[in-house]
């Protein structure tokens, strides 16, 4: 993220998501607080997650902090929430790569500058579904 961005980090989350069903597989959340202190245009382009030797291009769900619907882009300051699940339903493409590192990378574009952000700490949580 530059210095120059309206885009400000508040916390990453990893979340193991444990379905109550034993047949289905647990899976990674990763959840992003951030913060936009001017009003802008910003539209997240890409968002990829490098785990385990796997690269994952994942789509994404996105609101406002306590907001009832999702968003495709941010035009008004305020707290937002970026969600990204690891699981097929939300995986584009997969491939190899070598990344011994956990990261996530967001690549947006504000105000028609292309920036991108790198996350590479995260709080550990486990979320049981029933």
């Amino acid at each position: 993220m530059s210095c120059k961005s309206n885009l400000v980090l508040i916390s990453s989350i990893k979340e193991t998501v444990i379905p109550g069903r034993p047949n289905i597989p647990s899976y990674s959340n990763y959840i992003v607080n951030f913060k936009m202190t001017a009003n802008s245009s910003v539209n997240i382009n890409r968002v990829e997650i490098k785990n385990g030797g796997k690269c994952y291009i994942c789509n994404y769900l996105l609101k406002k902090q306590n907001g009832a619907s999702y968003l495709k882009e941010l035009s008004k300051q305020g707290d937002y929430i970026l969600e990204i699940p690891l699981n097929d339903k939300y995986i584009i493409s997969d491939s190899s790569c070598d990344s011994s590192k956990e990261q996530l990378l967001i690549y947006y574009r504000e105000d028609g500058k292309e920036n991108n952000l790198t996350i590479s700490e995260f709080l550990e949580k486990t979320k049981t579904m029933r």
